[in-house]
């Protein structure tokens, strides 16, 4: 089989950055909800 051209890896990297991409701001978002939450516990304890 022939090796992939330069474009062909170019658009290999570039879908596997896009999937990283949405991992990441899966876990950044998550990690915001939890945040919040506990925030709010923390402000309900202060009360």
């Amino acid at each position: 089989m022939d090796e992939p051209s330069r474009i062909d890896r170019l658009e290999m990297r570039l879908t596997e950055q896009e999937a990283t991409i949405e991992d990441l701001n899966r876990t950044v978002t998550a990690q915001w909800q939890l945040i919040d939450r506990l925030t709010r516990q923390v402000d309900g304890l202060r009360e």
